[in-house]
């Protein structure tokens, strides 16, 4: 009765010294992240700071999303996929024990837990970062380049506006409103591969190298909101066609645009049109905890897939070509709604192809400066370096 009683308290302490031991290691594993995500957040504590914001104002719309509709939706979708995988694929004789079987390590792994919470960290800090210093662009660059880069489009697709070009094939309703669909899907894929990143069974840190696309996925994609989202954004600071009347109303080539999503609208709805209105009344009403931050050049959408599509890659070849896919779609849904110039979006994709490449390297020589542990042992001493 007595040994009963006290395995599972030995069990636990036995659990939470290996977290203690694993969440150093894991520290010493996301060294560069936490450090690019730290400095981040204070930057963006101080430019807010700096104009009279409080942080997290702008981020609070986003994060409900993300915890209300998101989170609980992709869990719903995870499940789901891997009970028809199970039933249909795998076929295992006792299908509700292959699913404890499976989703247990999840749930009793203290390496996956400790990798949880440097992911958690890391992401949710500099999404309250980029959500809340985004707004702040035109109040640090006013906005002044969409005549430039309407210029540039035309001339680089032969005197026409790209998004002429796809309404001849992209234009019915249905196609448009399904365009929207995958382009707003972007939320859960996004969080999926977070998830991913985080929960990944190779978070085990005798398993890790420079190679673990968890580690390189989550680096890129914080440097590309960094870079991409808001340095560049600042400097080429432009709002994109879907606002180019508050640039210049008389002179607009995308109000034929406009007219016609307005017209989808009525029949087919599309959210890209209300999340127009709402941007629009935020930049020019601006009030706390709005659904805020105009910003075109580069397109973060795009950077942000090609580097999901570079991640699936390295994760399976075939998921690749689906990513690949997928981004393509995310190339037309930014032009073809009006988010976006087509160089915005191939900007995207170059800033994306050079991030992947730096943290490539980056992580290399972090590995040679900081080694993990080959066999963590959580009897033994917490190591430093």
């Amino acid at each position: 009765m007595v040994n009963t009683i006290l395995t599972p308290r030995v069990n636990l302490r036995q659990w939470l010294k290996t977290l203690q031991y694993t969440l150093w290691d894991k520290a010493r594993a996301h060294a560069l992240l936490i450090i690019l995500c730290i400095i981040f957040f204070i930057t963006a504590f101080v430019l807010n700071h700096s104009m009279n914001r409080q942080l997290a104002t702008s981020a609070a719309p986003y994060l409900e999303l993300v915890f209300m509709v998101i989170l609980p939706i992709s869990l719903a979708i995870s499940v789901i996929a891997k009970f028809i995988y199970m039933l249909f694929v795998e076929r295992p004789d006792r299908l509700t024990k292959a699913i404890i079987d499976f989703y247990k390590p999840y749930l009793t792994d203290a390496n996956r837990y400790a990798n949880c919470f440097i992911v958690i960290f890391c992401m949710l800090f500099s999404f309250i970062a980029f959500a809340d210093t985004k707004p702040l662009i035109p109040l640090m660059n006013d906005y002044s380049w969409d005549q430039s880069f309407m210029r540039l489009d035309r001339l680089l697709h032969f005197g026409q506006d790209p998004w002429r070009l796809l309404s001849s094939a992209f234009g019915h309703p249905i196609i448009t409103q399904w365009i929207n669909y995958l382009y707003n899907f972007w939320y859960f894929i996004m969080f999926m591969f977070w998830v991913g990143a985080a929960t990944s069974k190779k978070t085990h840190i005798q398993h890790q190298n420079s190679n673990d696309w968890e580690r390189q996925f989550l680096l890129s994609f914080i440097i590309c909101w960094i870079i991409g989202g808001l340095i560049l954004a600042t400097l080429f600071s432009s709002m994109g066609p879907a606002f180019y009347d508050l640039i210049d109303n008389v002179n607009n080539p995308y109000a034929a645009q406009m007219a016609a999503l307005a017209n989808v609208h009525e029949t087919h709805e599309l959210w890209a049109v209300d999340t127009h209105a709402i941007l629009r009344e935020s930049y020019l009403k601006p009030k706390p905890g709005q659904l805020s931050g105009i910003s075109a050049m580069p397109s973060i959408h795009n950077a942000t897939s090609a580097i999901f599509m570079l991640t699936a890659y390295r994760i399976n070849k075939k998921f690749g070509h689906l990513m690949a896919i997928y981004l393509g779609f995310i190339v037309i849904g930014s032009i073809h709604l009006a988010w976006h110039y087509a160089v915005d979006a191939y900007a995207g994709i170059i800033i994306a192809l050079f991030v992947w490449w730096l943290t490539g390297k980056a992580l290399k020589l972090q590995d040679k400066i900081i080694p993990f542990s080959a066999h963590p042992n959580p009897t033994d001493p917490i190591k430093f370096f």
